[in-house]
């Protein structure tokens, strides 16, 4: 069995794609990638299917960011281990040291929620940036200290832009 972490929500996922069982509920699902679309992925659900980019991996913490209808979700895989480790705190993902955080999306910066010199921890809200008309609050994949706030309310932003350096 692993648990699926979807923005800290959890999901029991047992059996292997593509006939799986979510919360004890039998489902079929694939992930299959876009051609000629670098990181956009069809999932398919069912019947349903879904466009969904990857923004940003992080295998050392099995998560990743996932833009879908304009709001960034971070997924995490855990196994049984991985579950134990964490329940014992003897998992490290929250240890990573940052260096820069980038746009997943083009949008507004609405607020900034660090200033230079803070330190962060994983999780922690840095900014809220609106994209289609939705605020997104941009957390800390990692821990670190905000380095350079390279962007300011009211600016837009690319999608890969830089927003913020750490130390």
């Amino acid at each position: 069995m692993l648990e699926s972490l979807v923005d800290g929500r959890s999901f029991e996922v047992t059996g292997l794609a593509p006939e799986l069982s979510l919360n004890g509920h039998p489902a079929t699902v694939s992930f299959l990638p876009v051609p000629g679309q670098p990181r956009t992925y069809s999932l398919l659900i069912g019947e349903k299917s879904f466009l969904v980019e990857v923004v940003s991996q992080q295998p050392e913490e099995k998560s990743m960011s996932l833009s879908f209808r304009g709001r960034v979700y971070t997924l995490q895989v855990l196994t049984e281990t991985d579950r134990w480790l964490k329940k014992l705190g003897l998992n490290s993902g929250a240890d990573k040291k940052l260096n820069e955080l980038k746009a997943p999306m083009p949008g507004l910066v609405l607020r900034l929620l660090v200033a230079e010199g803070q330190e962060v921890k994983k999780n922690d809200p840095l900014l809220v940036l609106e994209s289609m008309k939705m605020e997104n609050v941009i957390k800390s994949p990692g821990q670190g200290v905000v380095g350079k706030v390279v962007v300011a309310p009211g600016q837009t932003v690319e999608k890969g832009d830089l927003m913020l350096r750490f130390n």
